[in-house]
């Protein structure tokens, strides 16, 4: 995941130097409709994958395969669905915070994204479930191989073709289309550690509702992402212009890699602990949920101590100047202190999720999204102008931070453990009935 940051800034200083600022605030209005491919194989895979671990933890290899196969029978439909889709949907952009002149670039984009939504999705869910049933490093081995097609398709395309933003596009579904092929032919080989069978894939109402709910969390994780870009580029709009809305796609270019480090040190975790709860192991349990929190205040302070010190020069990588310049270094200061508590969310978010405990776990995730950052970016600004917008990201993570904390120490005290009593029984009955009909 810190590798897959590495890559998101790559691919804006390629934009930047390749199609100018109007470009880069283009991809930053249009980029939530990935965030939304995205999350939506979250969704199904880690709602497969935590079962799976769970199932692996109980030594039920069988009733895992069950779970893979409604997840195969669910991934295909709904890719063509949203490509069908995907010329409506690209519509949204002139409400997402885009300024005229750059709707029919930031269009285009989002269009192309949305034909090739398929792959995203079937990348995210079969690596996920790769990544519960212990196949970690073919799965960051399958990743490195997109990112690494996925910088060199930039360079071609941004580059040496001056394809702008749809370019990037190109590229961005290219890559996936490579991991996507190399994830289904790691399940083609049966490399997996439960059993499967054909028969599996006959889908069931009750078991994809599990899968739902499990990985709503996942979803939300995307989401968030998806509208604090959104909600990021009304504000900028509204009270800086395009300069701050092309500062803003600097600062989420620099911020990502510590985003996305603190969500790969969730995910890192989830695996473990969805398996210690199984087999039930509560003081490993625990001691994975310690490493992880200290893992990600020690990413946090460095990434925050980076925002500080590289403020005044990171807007000229981007080939950025004048207010752009300005808006940023401003930005990125206000931004830095928000680090430090970005990660607390994700890891307590991992943890419920792993435990199955969805109410708190989505309480964190889209209490976030649809509550406390709404609320700090309309109400900041009022107060502090465009510094209220930049300032909305900290006051965010004090909230959230404060919540998590207490929903655990709910949780210890009360034992607020959701636990997946009848995943066997729904499971083997399946199996049964399946076994019967043949």
């Amino acid at each position: 995941m810190l590798l897959a940051g590495v890559y998101t800034l790559i691919d804006g200083l390629f934009v930047g130097w390749g199609a100018g600022s109007d470009a880069l605030a283009a991809i930053n209005v249009a980029f939530p409709f990935l965030c939304l491919f995205m999350g939506l194989g979250d969704m199904l895979g880690n709602g497969t994958a935590i079962t799976i671990g769970y199932c692996r933890g109980r030594n039920k290899p069988r009733a895992a395969g069950l779970f893979f196969g409604n997840l195969l029978t669910l991934l295909l439909p709904l890719g063509i669905l949203l490509a069908l889709a995907a010329p409506l949907l690209s519509r949204l952009v002139a409400y997402m915070g885009a300024s005229p002149e750059i709707v029919p670039v930031a269009r285009e984009y989002a269009l192309i994204i949305g034909v090739g939504a398929a792959f995203p999705i079937i990348t995210n869910a079969l690596v996920a479930v790769m990544r519960h049933d212990r196949a970690q490093f073919p799965a960051m081995r399958l990743m490195l191989v997109g990112l690494a097609a996925n910088i060199v398709l930039d360079y071609l395309l941004v580059i040496v073709i001056p394809w702008g933003a749809a370019g990037s596009a190109w590229a961005t579904v290219a890559a996936q289309v490579i991991t996507s092929i190399l994830a289904i032919n790691y399940f083609r080989h049966g490399r997996m550690t439960f059993r499967f069978h054909k028969r599996y894939l006959r889908p069931y109402w009750d078991i994809m509702g599990r899968t739902l709910l499990t990985g709503l969390p996942s979803l939300g994780l995307q989401l968030t992402a998806a509208l604090l870009l959104v909600l990021y580029n009304v504000q900028a709009l509204s009270y800086g212009g395009l300069a701050a809305v092309a500062a803003y796609a600097i600062i989420s270019y620099v911020t990502t890699p510590v985003v996305l480090l603190n969500e790969g040190i969730a995910l890192g975790i989830q695996p473990l602990i969805s398996y210690y709860h199984g087999a039930g192991l509560r003081k490993r349990m625990n001691l994975i949920f310690r490493y992880g929190n200290l893992t990600v205040l020690a990413a946090g302070g460095l990434a925050a101590a980076a925002a500080v010190i590289g403020r005044d020069w990171l807007p000229a990588i981007f080939n950025a100047s004048g207010s752009v310049a300005v808006y940023t270094a401003t930005g990125l200061l206000l931004t830095a202190p928000a680090l430090l508590l970005h990660g607390f969310t994700l890891t307590f978010a991992a943890y419920f999720q792993a435990r199955q405990i969805s109410l708190a776990a989505s309480l964190l995730i889209y209490g976030d999204c649809l509550i406390i950052m709404p609320l700090s970016l309309f109400l900041l600004p009022v107060y502090l102008g465009l510094n209220g917008v930049w300032a909305a990201l900290l006051a965010t993570k004090i909230i959230m931070t404060a919540l998590a904390l207490l929903l655990y120490y709910f949780e210890r005290r009360a034992g607020m453990d959701e636990e997946y009593e009848g995943l066997e029984t729904t499971a083997l009955a399946h199996r049964h009935r399946l076994a019967e009909s043949n």
